[in-house]
């Protein structure tokens, strides 16, 4: 093919693209219109000294933040998706599942960013809650341990 087809080529697609850029025309939003994501946390803050809780639990890609939390019994705990790999807050031995049809396979039914969850605790122990995806009834992958009051 010619050099100067190559470049027509090139330069017509460019035009096209750069006309196809707005939320309407594509139904994706250009670059400025996505907002800039801001951490609540990272996984690096999540060490194994119990912190007291605020209400409010991150579920991160790999992690929960705080990985191990205090509360009263009572306390309305929530959960805060801010990863954008799906998860659940599921717990291996009270009846409290964020996302019970959530499965490896079906991952629409999972917990995603932006979502809540809230449950409260009433019950006094310490018990370990995980994603079933990525964790493990006994604490291990992406696990924490809440310890109830």
């Amino acid at each position: 093919m010619p050099r100067w087809t190559s470049c027509a080529l090139v330069a017509a697609l460019a035009a096209t693209l750069a006309g196809c850029a707005s939320t309407a025309e594509t139904g994706f939003p250009a670059p400025s219109e996505i907002p800039e994501r801001v951490a609540h946390a990272t996984c690096a803050e999540a060490t194994d000294d119990p912190t007291a809780l605020d209400g409010e639990i991150y579920v991160l890609d790999n992690c929960y933040v705080p990985r191990v939390a205090t509360v009263a019994a009572g306390t309305a705990v929530t959960w805060i998706q801010d990863g954008v790999a799906p998860h659940t807050v599921t717990f291996s031995d009270l009846d409290v599942n964020s996302h019970p049809a959530c499965a490896g396979a079906d991952v629409s039914t999972c917990m995603a960013d932006g979502d809540e969850f809230t449950a409260t605790l009433t019950e006094v122990g310490e018990f370990i809650y995980y994603c079933v995806i990525h964790g493990s009834p006994d604490g291990g992958g992406m696990a924490a341990t809440i310890i109830v009051e």
